[in-house]
C-alpha cells in the first residue's frame, strides 16, 4: 500500500500555489492521483504512464505538470506551466511529495529533489547497514 508523504516544502509551496494558480494546482493533483492509482494496482513506477503531463527529472524524480485530458479542467486564460515534483520510494512505498514550481524555477526544483533523494538514500543505507551489523535484530 503506497503511502504519500508531503514535505515541508511541499506543504508550503502547496498552500501558495492554492492562492497563485488554483486550476493549474488541481490539474497537477489530479495528475499525481492517477500516478498515485497506477501505483495502488501494482504498476512499477518507472513504467507508469500518463499521457504527456509525466516528466522523469532523473535521480527517481518525477513530475508531473498541469496538462489535463480531464474535462473539468477548462482553463479561462492559457495556464501557467506548473510541475509537481515527487520521488516514489518503492523499498518502503512512500511517494514522496517535494515541491511544486513553475518553468523559471525548474532547474532550482530539480536540484532541490535531487538533494532529496540523495540524502534519502543515505538514510536508507545507513539503516540497512545497521540492521546487518545488529544481524537483524532490533534490540
Amino acid at each position: 500500500m503506497w503511502n504519500p508523504f508531503e514535505t515541508a516544502d511541499f506543504i508550503k509551496l502547496k498552500r501558495t500555489f492554492s492562492r497563485k494558480r488554483p486550476q493549474e494546482l488541481a490539474a497537477a493533483l489530479d495528475n499525481l492521483g492517477v500516478y498515485g492509482r497506477a501505483l495502488e494496482m501494482g504498476a512499477n513506477p518507472v513504467n507508469v504512464q500518463i499521457g504527456n503531463c509525466l516528466h522523469p527529472e532523473g535521480c527517481d524524480v518525477y513530475a508531473v505538470d498541469q496538462k489535463s485530458n480531464n474535462s473539468k479542467f477548462k482553463y479561462k486564460r492559457k495556464p501557467v506551466q506548473l510541475r509537481l515534483y515527487f520521488h516514489p520510494e518503492s523499498e518502503t512505498e512512500t511517494l514522496f511529495l517535494l515541491r511544486i514550481g513553475e518553468k523559471d524555477t525548474q532547474d532550482d526544483d530539480i536540484k532541490k529533489c535531487h538533494e532529496f533523494v540523495k540524502s534519502r538514500r543515505s538514510q536508507l543505507d545507513a539503516a540497512r547497514k545497521k540492521v546487518r551489523e545488529h544481524g537483524g535484530d532490533d534490540g
